[in-house]
């Protein structure tokens, strides 16, 4: 019981602790030279580093990515390498797993040269591929979604995309990707997209931030915009209380699997296992916090989602009774979606929702049982 509570306390303590972003880069060391020598720690790039530190986040360097690097990072912002190499097998394996776990990247795009490095980037994050440059100077974007948080975010409207030499074209964007801005031929060449539980957005010129010396009211309201919108990417659903032993010895867990964004209909699928197979349960979940107390006296397991709850549809766990091979799934992103007010609101970004699965648990006394607990946060 002390550790159950533990765990709660410790759960809703640390989502309620503001802190400083931490932004992860290459340093010197790996960024090219000359006319592409624009790294957040270096040349070329003093607004973007400025605002960063005034709004009190910490710039963090590696010469070498790895996953203990991204373990205490929150964005990782990408430079143009020297040599307009790739990055090594290992950090990009490592910063794809870490941002399909709910970090976020700014991929620094460009011109043919660095092709190795876009194509790379590309094909980590949706398959993206580089279609080389346009060979003109001095170009602007055109603005393809001015109401995406890009462009109209917190840090205002961005009203021109000017000052690009040589821009890359990125192709075979998915359709799940928002093309905000375009290159004078059509082509794509800002993107967002989310990847996983995290969140990528790629330029297709360095100059969108650091060119010097027109860095303009727009490059900042840009950048701003930018690095709130990558910063907001959903995080993994946290699980917390303990899931029992049931009289026949099954173990239930709850996983939520996808997104609960307020932008889909559906997608955060909350997954119930190990129930014991051809018994009733269903899924119920609130949003007002985490508790943890004894269900009923003739319970082994403890309720974790304070009141008020709504409750999914009952269902049959399947599979062979008197065996822990049962299991039931619901989409909660579509009920909410069928049911925009079962919260008393609609669903905005930022709420945390907690769920636990409650299932039928024969024989007497112990009659029902709990899974443990999840809470998740919305994201836009």
């Amino acid at each position: 019981m002390l550790r159950t509570l533990l765990s709660v306390l410790t759960l809703t303590l640390c989502s309620t602790v503001a802190k400083a972003e931490v932004v992860l880069t290459f340093d010197a060391s790996r960024c090219a030279t000359g006319a592409y020598q624009y790294y957040l720690t270096g040349n070329g790039m003093d607004g973007p580093r400025a605002q960063l530190l005034a709004q009190g986040h910490t710039i963090q360097t590696t010469t070498f990515l790895t996953a203990t690097d991204l373990a205490g990072a929150d964005l990782f912002v990408t430079s143009q390498l020297d040599g307009g190499l790739a990055m090594g097998v290992s950090e990009a394996s490592a910063l794809q797993a870490w941002v399909a776990a709910g970090g976020s990247c700014l991929v620094f795009g460009e011109g043919s040269f660095f092709a190795p490095f876009c194509n790379q980037m590309g094909a980590l994050f949706g398959g993206l591929t580089h279609g080389g440059d346009l060979q003109q100077f001095g170009m602007s974007m055109t603005i393809a979604l001015p109401a995406h948080p890009l462009v109209s975010g917190p840090f205002g409207q961005v009203t021109a995309i000017t000052g690009l030499n040589l821009a890359g074209r990125w192709l075979n964007v998915p359709a799940s990707a928002s093309i905000v801005a375009v290159n004078p031929d059509g082509s794509a060449g800002l993107i967002a997209l989310n990847y996983g539980a995290g969140r990528v957005v790629f330029t297709n010129d360095i100059n969108y931030f650091a060119y010097p010396p027109a860095y303009s009211a727009d490059h900042a309201r840009l950048w701003d915009n930018t690095v709130d919108w990558l910063l907001g990417a959903c995080s993994a659903a946290a699980t917390y209380c303990t899931s029992s032993t049931s009289t026949n010895g099954c173990v239930a867990s709850i996983a939520a699997n996808g997104l609960l964004s307020v932008a889909a209909s559906a997608g955060c699928v909350l997954d119930v296992s190990s129930v014991e197979g051809q018994k009733q349960g269903l899924i119920f979940y609130g949003a007002s916090g985490a508790v943890a107390f004894p269900w009923a006296p003739t319970s082994t397991s403890f309720f974790c989602v304070k009141s008020p709850t709504n409750r999914l549809a009952l269902q049959n766990s399947g599979g062979t009774n008197g065996q822990c091979n049962g299991a039931f799934a619901s989409d909660l992103r579509a009920h909410l979606a069928a049911n925009p007010t079962a919260l008393g609101n609609p669903l905005v970004a930022g709420a945390k929702l907690q769920a636990q699965a409650w299932f039928r648990d024969p024989p007497a006394p112990r009659t029902t049982n709990l899974s443990n607990a999840v809470e998740i946060t919305a994201c836009p």
